[in-house]
């Protein structure tokens, strides 16, 4: 039939269905592929308490970053009320830049990995497979006779290591790729302790023969407690860390693209760093193939859409989609500060958590209102990526916040933006 003879009335409704088709469904004569569902079901971002001008202002900051060479593109989601208001990429994913970043690129996670290893070590803490009170020689005997550095020589630990302290980073460890420069991590190097060439269970028994940098429990300091958390994993588990992270959390939460390797056939959604514009060197991102060592301290792929549906599931208490991993009781454990009176003035401590923060079960959490210069509410818990990937849960506002970069130098400018720009973006 004619166009001109199709009756008004019907003509104006199949306008309006073609109007709901995807774009990729309209174009003629080309066909793209379609795009990926989203990992939340969407909403108008109005609807859900956010400003649409304020969202359009933040993708105008990340684009400047990109255009003062800053960074080379980046991913923003946010979710409220279990919707998802906003998903938005800006810049680039190739290093020359000849290729738009899509929101479904895949960036390296870095210490994102560890809040994914707590919730994978406290499934089996709720199936009684390890206790918080453990002391962690009742996994790993070779932890326990531990002695601590002294500027003297060494003393005995006064107490044992438990697995609480593996989770809330007060067993005295270091990281020392992260923070050189004390003779206990100058040990860790001549030990070859993070050498990518060392198997987990390797790294963690040459470990259990170096010294604490600290006393257990006294100091929170940022360290490699997850890796060695994640050998007991593992041990408890009876299956490498990676199969039981995959089997307890990302399938049942329908993380797709999150694991310890990209594969072959995603090479193309890998998100690339630019060259340093200050000194022209180009940042080697982490092996796309499987490592030798995989921990749970980094080492972690992921895109905007997983960490959006992990934080979901976490705000939730422990489900999504109806598969449960944890039970609310958990997750309330996990996200309440566990420091108390534990000091956390080490230098990772006053620049990772600052003044007004403490520390749960693998998380960051905020412990009131104002204090701390970054906006947040009183319970909200975060996670950090070296490469720059953050992600923000806050239960008041019912808000989960991603930002996705591959950019390791820009990462003291990230930290401090991210707030910034998610809370600005609140409209009720």
């Amino acid at each position: 039939m004619h166009p001109d003879r199709i009756p008004r009335a019907r003509r104006r409704e199949l306008l309006a269905l073609a109007a709901l088709l995807p774009a990729a469904a309209r174009a003629q004569p080309a066909r793209k592929a379609a795009a990926p569902p989203p990992p939340l079901p969407a909403a108008p971002p109005e609807s859900i308490g956010l400003s649409a001008p304020r969202l359009a202002q933040v993708t105008e900051v990340l684009a400047a970053a990109v255009t003062e060479g800053r960074i080379n593109g980046a991913v923003l989601g946010l979710a409220r009320h279990g919707k998802l208001g906003w998903l938005q990429a800006v810049g680039f994913r190739d290093a020359a830049q000849s290729e738009r970043l899509r929101p479904d690129a895949i960036f390296p996670l870095g210490a994102i990995t560890r809040p994914l290893a707590s919730v994978a070590a406290m499934v089996l803490v709720e199936r009684g497979r390890l206790k918080l009170t453990d002391p962690l020689s009742a996994h790993l005997p070779d932890f326990r006779d531990m002695r601590v550095a002294t500027e003297t020589g060494f003393e005995r630990a006064r107490r044992p290591i438990t697995m609480h302290d593996l989770l809330r980073h007060t067993a005295g460890f270091t990281d020392a790729r992260r923070y050189p420069g004390t003779p206990v991590a100058q040990l860790y190097v001549e030990a070859g302790l993070q050498a990518p060439d060392k198997t987990l269970a390797e790294a963690v028994a040459a470990l259990a023969r170096l010294p604490l940098l600290h006393q257990p429990g006294v100091l929170w300091d940022d360290s490699i407690a997850t890796d060695v958390l994640a050998r007991v994993v593992e041990l408890a588990a009876g299956q490498p860390f990676d199969r039981v992270l995959a089997r307890e959390v990302t399938t049942p939460w329908r993380m797709a693209d999150t694991g310890f390797a990209v594969a072959a056939r995603d090479e193309a959604r890998r998100a690339r760093p630019r060259a340093d514009p200050l000194t022209g060197t180009l940042p080697q991102p982490p092996d796309s193939a499987a490592p030798v060592r995989i921990g749970g301290s980094t080492g972690l792929f992921g895109t905007a859409g997983d960490l959006l549906r992990f934080g979901q599931a976490m705000l939730a208490g422990g489900i999504l989609d109806g598969a449960r991993v944890l039970g609310l009781g958990s997750v309330a454990l996990m996200t309440s500060d566990h420091l108390g009176q534990i000091p956390h003035d080490s230098a990772s401590g006053q620049y990772l958590l600052g003044e007004g923060r403490g520390y749960g079960l693998g998380f960051p959490v905020r412990l009131g209102a104002g204090v701390n210069a970054m906006p947040g509410s009183p319970g909200d818990y975060d996670g950090a990526g070296s490469d720059g990937s953050q992600f923000l849960v806050d239960p008041a506002r019912e808000l989960v916040a991603v930002l996705m970069v591959n950019q390791a130098n820009q990462f003291d400018h990230l930290f401090r933006l991210f707030r910034t720009l998610v809370y600005q973006t609140l409209a009720r």
